[in-house]
């Protein structure tokens, strides 16, 4: 997400366990921020993009050029636009990830295990607040590295 803007703070974080996919995404509210959407944001605005390089296609943009209307009346193109807090996905049944079961009730304690499995582990690497995390590496990002090893040539 930090690859090519500094403005849309959206850290994604996931942990799998095999059969489950559980991602938690604590900026929903905001636009998402993913290098790969980012033409697509600009088309649902109506922007003018630049064509894709060979080789380096967006798939993204492609679903918003399809559709007809207003893109964000279509689910898959608001699902790149706004994602929901918890996000759960059943990898056997479901291996490209396109049914989110976070709020099934059947679900409950798989969503709970791994909720709870996740936060332990970003609050064990200090990753406990990951939009704070991720404006900290966009702020550094423009920093020149420090040279290693001495004096200045």
């Amino acid at each position: 997400g930090i690859i090519d803007n500094r403005e849309r703070i959206y850290p994604i974080r996931c942990i799998r366990d095999g059969r489950y996919s559980f991602v938690w995404s604590p900026n929903h509210k905001e636009i998402t921020s993913n290098v790969s959407i980012t033409k697509a944001l600009a088309l649902i605005k109506g922007e003018a993009t630049k064509p894709d390089r060979p080789g380096k296609a967006f798939p993204a943009a492609s679903w918003v050029k399809t559709v007809e209307g207003d893109p964000l009346n279509n689910p898959l193109v608001k699902q790149l636009h706004h994602r929901p807090e918890y996000a759960l996905y059943d990898l056997k049944n479901d291996p490209h990830e396109l049914i989110n079961l976070a709020d099934d009730p059947n679900h409950k304690e798989t969503v709970s295990r791994l909720r709870h499995t996740l936060f332990t582990w970003l609050e064990k690497h200090d990753d406990d607040d990951p939009i704070a995390t991720e404006r900290k590496i966009t702020q550094n990002k423009g920093a020149k590295p420090k040279k290693k090893g001495g004096k200045k040539k």
